[in-house]
């Protein structure tokens, strides 16, 4: 058993006492990983996945721990025949995150904050415009969880799918293809970044793009740091073009404390956090549990990547 956590004595204890499983073991080196694998029909986690796949010739099923599968090694385990799944449930968390890093920028929660640390009591903000138009890039999951929180608010959603396709999906009001980012993303108050990281998405946001969008408005990237140009984001920010931002995730990351991405105005930054919360790993193990229950069973598995 693979994790990127310390399993509870509890979920181990039932992983072993589910018939047939003859056998669990929990790694947690390189070394334990590469001996324990040849030998693996599941792996749960993905820690040591890439360095193990080589020696893995009984496996036949990697739940991941994790929603976004971009950075795992996709191909070599297609040519392994191995079904992989991941978890699509921490998605509503996420979206509330990034909601209420929206609505905090907007509302200057931030600000308010550096001034009790300081003891001042001045209103004076800079306050931005309520929204009333939003893009979310990425219309899967975490997407659509968003796409319904923003929708409840009164905002107008335009989506923009990875794909060519402009098929409908519910929780949004149009759907854009990527090619029709720049139309999509015209006059949106707010942006939403919940994209994986691919050769068609790296940098895919970029100073062409966020130009576009209404003044003083918010993005907000829950999604990988790597589809954002951050260079571009900066520049913007401190020119006043937009109001504010809040970054789950950002590529590069910040190396010291003397990193300039720390000072930049209106900026809110969290250490990507999004997906957790007080039940997360609870409900990870949870998870896992009726997943393998529906793998020994022979029913077919959820959130399913190929």
């Amino acid at each position: 058993m693979y994790s990127t956590h310390v399993p509870s004595d509890r979920h181990v204890e039932y992983l072993k006492s589910v018939e047939p499983v003859d056998q669990v073991v929990v790694v947690d080196s390189d070394e334990s990983a590469l001996r324990e694998a040849t030998d693996s029909e599941i792996i749960i986690g993905h820690r040591y996945l890439r360095q193990s796949l080589p020696g893995c010739e009984k496996l036949k099923w990697v739940q991941s721990t994790a929603g976004g599968v971009d950075r795992l090694p996709l191909s070599e385990l297609k040519d392994l025949n191995v079904c992989l799944t991941n978890m699509s449930f921490p998605s509503r968390g996420i979206a509330r995150h990034a909601h209420t890093m929206a609505w905090a920028i907007t509302r200057r929660i931030p600000e308010s904050f550096q001034q009790q640390k300081h003891g001042l009591w001045d209103n004076q903000f800079q306050w931005l415009p309520e929204p009333r138009d939003a893009v979310v890039f990425g219309v899967g999951g975490i997407g659509s969880e968003i796409a319904k929180l923003l929708k409840r608010d009164g905002i107008r959603v335009r989506g923009v799918r990875r794909s060519h396709s402009k098929s409908k999906v519910p929780e949004f009001d149009q759907i854009y293809s990527v090619s029709d980012r720049t139309e999509a993303i015209t006059g949106a108050n707010w942006v939403f970044l919940a994209l994986p990281n691919s050769e068609d998405t790296r940098e895919l946001i970029d100073s062409q793009l966020m130009e576009l969008m209404a003044d003083k408005g918010v993005l907000i990237n829950v999604g990988r740091g790597e589809t954002l140009v951050t260079k571009d984001l900066v520049h913007l920010l401190n020119s006043g073009k937009l109001g504010g931002a809040g970054l789950d995730v950002i590529y590069p990351k910040p190396e010291s404390e003397d990193d300039e991405i720390w000072r930049i105005p209106g900026l809110l930054i969290t250490p990507h956090v999004a997906s957790y919360s007080y039940e997360r790993y609870d409900l990870i193990e949870r998870f896992v549990e009726d997943q393998l229950d529906l793998y020994l069973m022979g029913e077919p598995l959820l959130d399913v990547i190929f």
